[in-house]
């Protein structure tokens, strides 16, 4: 039996108040242990500002997040909820994927372009009042550069929902950051003859 739904409905109602209903939910749940988990389909709703690719662009995305790795985003006496980052990054890949697609690429490996992924971090904040839950992606292109996005979106009952809506607000940013978009835009192989120029002692290293 899935509790997840339980358990929330019961952690909602004692954080708005209402502690009776929250009492009774808890003397009812029969596990302690709950799991925030990515929609089992990617569904990519959004535009961005990477251009449209017209020549035969393929791309490899790598999920780089330890595999079993879990985090706990919130616990209200023995009752706790955890999030498996890995999980979550297989869902940021495919959400990837589809943005990429939809802007023509090929997605799929070997590729002359790379992305590396993977979720960093979750968690919910803002307090009583501005309550939110927010993710943060982590993204290394193929040239050895990283960038770090946030997505955020305001708490609800439905949190799992919640959380991915704010893990798609960060691939959108992923599509949207300069970092990437000069990446895959620029001809391959220009970024490294412009690296074993700045340092041609290194063997084509970046100078450190």
């Amino acid at each position: 039996m899935d509790l997840r739904p339980f358990a929330s409905a019961c952690r909602a109602a004692f954080r708005g108040g209402r502690r009776l209903a929250a009492v009774g939910l808890i003397l009812a749940a029969t596990a302690c242990t709950h799991y925030y988990t990515p929609s089992e389909t990617a569904v990519w709703s959004k535009d961005s500002r990477l251009p449209a690719t017209t020549q035969p662009v393929k791309v490899t995305i790598s999920n780089v997040q330890v595999v079993g790795h879990e985090v706990l985003i919130d616990a209200w006496g023995e009752q706790r909820w955890l999030m498996d980052l890995h999980d979550w990054t297989d869902s940021a890949v495919a959400l990837l994927r589809l943005g990429l697609e939809a802007k023509n690429y090929r997605v799929g490996d070997p590729a002359e372009k790379s992305l590396k992924v993977s979720v960093e971090a979750a968690y919910m904040g803002g307090g009583t009042f501005n309550p939110f839950v927010e993710v943060v992606v982590a993204v290394s292109t193929g040239d050895a550069k990283l960038a770090v996005f946030k997505g955020r979106r305001p708490q609800t009952f439905l949190v799992d929902e919640v959380f991915n809506e704010a893990l798609e607000v960060a691939i959108g940013k992923v599509l949207d950051s300069d970092l990437v978009i000069d990446y895959l835009t620029r001809p391959s192989g220009q970024e490294v003859k412009r690296i074993r120029s700045s340092n041609p002692n290194e063997g084509g290293k970046p100078a450190a």
